[in-house]
Formats: structure tokens, C-alpha cells, sequence
């Protein structure tokens, strides 16, 4: 979602408004061109990417990508319109989703729980509700209500659908996650997952050039980490060793660069200007190379190389790359 800029300390996403910023560029724990990044303060958590306003913006040019690429089709999961009665957006981010899920669905509950406030940039429908809190480490009772409203009562058996985007990728045990989540629904309800997979390809689907550095530091990643950064090809696998049936997945194609899509795709999306996407996916994998190298997970150098292999990759003349962006659902037995 390209931004328009709207003042100077102001810029217009879509209709939402933002503090104004700029492409981020870190190297070695150090921010280059602005002042430094913020980040979650839960220490037991492990995810890497900021909180702040250019965060957020580009949270929601990710998500409008997302969404049209997948003919703006959420849930996958095949829930009864009639009778879902709650659903919880795990890692909600900036609310992109949560909203999605109240709207089609206005007559349940949706909860969009996050490590951070969601910032406020949009209007809700009534039936949202957003939560600070760690799925992992607390119960849902501990999860705390931004609206000051009474917080949940339930341990397990609550939810018919747990929704998470983009975020197993960054724990250490995945399956545990998924596990958490299993417990959290009520039978017969849903898991729905969308992650990215290995390798990264061209639109033909074949393997794209330059990726060994790439997938390189990805296993750098998960032997520092113990997560796995693109678990779209495992997830259908963690969900029936968990215990769902019904399992299945969907995939689809994200382009890296808006100059690299579908002239239909680029037409939706006519506002996000050409290297937008690419810079952007630049400043997700530099973020976590920089939060490893403060994590004294890698060194000086090693971090250097990473991100100066980041940027030959997603800044090279050639656009037509793709991620693999699979969607998986799996249901909890009756």
C-alpha cells in the first residue's frame, strides 16, 4: 500500500493515517538514516520484527498484498456462518485481519490478541475485541483487555477458529505452538495457518537464482533460533502429528515486487509503486539478521555479509520472484 505523504511528519496509508517515515536500513544493531527501531518488551517471546509506525505501515501494505493474491478469500477454514461464535486472530498486528473476520462474520465474537497495543488506525466493527498478551506463556485469562472490559474465563475449548499469519516462523517450538492452539479450540473447530515455504521461486515455479545465499541464512536462522523461517511445507505435517484432521492446503504466488505481478494483481494494486515490496521484504530480513547480532546470535561480520546478501537479493534487477505463500487448515476432531 504505497504512502502518500500528507505533511511532514505525516503520511497516508490507504485511508489510514501514520507518523511519517522512511525505508529503514540496519547493520549490525545499528539503524542507518533515522533513529532506532522499537520492539516488543516480552522477554519470553521470540519474535524479532519492530512495533512502531513504519512497522505498522508496512503490516498493512503486506496484508492488502496478501488478501488479493488469495482473491481476498479469509478464512479458508469452512466455518458455519450461523453458528461460529468466536474466533481469534493470534499475532493480530495492526487489526487487518481481525476486521476482516468481524465483518464476515457480525454476528460472533472476534478476538485479536497481540504482544503490543494494536495501534489505532481504523474503525472497528462492535464485535472486535483486542487482547495484549502471549499465547504461548499465558492463559487466556491473563491475556489483558485494551477496552477495559472483563477478560476471558476459559483455558481450553474457546475458539472456533485460531487464525495466525507469519508467525510460527519465529518459534522455537513449533509443534507446541500448534498444540497450544489445538487446546484453545472448541471440538470440531479450526487452525488456520499461513506461512511461506521453501524455495522461492520464478513464476513458472521454478527455483529462483541467487536463493543459496538466501535459504543459507535461513539455516543460520533456525540452527541460532531452533524456529524454522518458512514452515509452509511442514505446517500440514506439525497439524496432524498434533492431532487435527481434515487437513489441507492452498497455495498462491507473492510477488516479491510489485514489478514482478500479474498485470491484474498490479491493477488492484495500482498505489504501491515499483521496489516498494522489495525494500520492504528487505527491511523484514535485515530487522531479524539485526536482532540475532544484538542477541549476540551472530557476530559483526557474519551480520554484515547477511545484510549486504539481503539486499543484492531483493534489490536485484530481476523481479519476477516469488514467494510460495501457503495457506493450511486443519480442524480439531468433533
Amino acid at each position: 500500500m504505497a504512502a502518500t505523504a500528507v505533511g511532514p511528519n505525516f503520511e497516508c496509508v490507504g485511508s489510514q493515517m501514520f507518523p511519517h517515515t522512511e525505508h529503514h536500513q540496519e547493520q549490525n544493531g545499528v539503524k542507518i538514516g533515522g533513529g532506532q527501531r522499537s520492539f516488543h518488551q516480552d522477554s519470553e517471546a521470540p519474535y524479532m520484527l519492530p512495533n512502531d509506525s513504519a512497522e505498522h505501515v508496512r503490516l498493512e501494505r503486506q496484508c492488502r498484498v496478501l488478501s488479493a493474491i488469495m482473491n481476498h478469500k479469509i478464512p479458508h477454514a469452512p466455518l458455519d456462518l450461523n453458528k461460529t461464535q468466536r474466533l481469534l486472530d493470534i499475532g493480530c498486528g495492526t487489526g487487518y485481519v481481525t476486521k476482516t473476520l468481524a465483518d464476515k462474520f457480525p454476528n460472533a465474537q472476534v478476538y485479536g490478541v497481540d504482544l503490543t497495543p494494536v495501534p489505532q488506525i481504523r474503525e472497528y466493527p462492535p464485535n472486535v475485541r483486542f487482547l495484549q498478551g502471549n499465547i504461548v506463556t499465558q492463559s487466556p485469562a491473563e491475556w489483558k483487555p485494551l477496552d477495559g472490559s472483563a477478560s476471558l474465563t476459559e483455558h481450553e475449548n474457546v475458539f472456533d477458529l485460531c487464525f495466525e499469519r507469519l508467525c510460527v516462523n519465529t518459534v522455537p517450538d513449533a509443534p507446541g505452538f500448534l498444540k497450544r492452539e489445538y487446546h484453545l479450540l472448541k471440538p470440531g473447530g479450526w487452525i488456520e495457518m499461513h506461512e511461506i515455504g521453501r524455495p522461492t521461486v520464478l513464476r513458472d515455479g521454478s527455483k529462483a537464482t541467487g536463493i543459496d545465499v538466501l535459504e543459507g541464512m535461513e539455516s543460520t536462522y533456525t540452527e541460532k533460533t531452533g524456529a524454522v523461517m518458512r514452515p509452509g511445507d511442514v505446517a500440514a505435517d506439525w497439524m496432524r502429528d498434533v492431532g487435527f484432521v481434515n487437513v489441507q492446503a492452498h497455495e498462491y504466488l507473492w510477488p516479491i515486487d510489485i514489478a514482478g505481478a500479474s498485470a491484474e494483481l498490479r491493477a488492484e494494486l495500482s498505489d504501491i509503486t515499483d521496489g516498494t515490496l522489495a525494500r520492504d521484504q528487505v527491511d523484514v530480513v535485515t530487522s531479524i539478521i539485526t536482532r540475532m547480532n544484538m542477541k549476540g546470535l551472530l557476530d559483526d561480520e557474519a551480520a554484515g555479509v547477511m545484510v549486504e546478501n539481503t539486499r543484492e537479493f531483493y534489490l536485484s534487477a530481476d523481479v519476477q520472484k516469488y514467494y510460495r505463500f501457503i495457506v493450511t487448515i486443519g480442524q480439531k476432531p468433533e
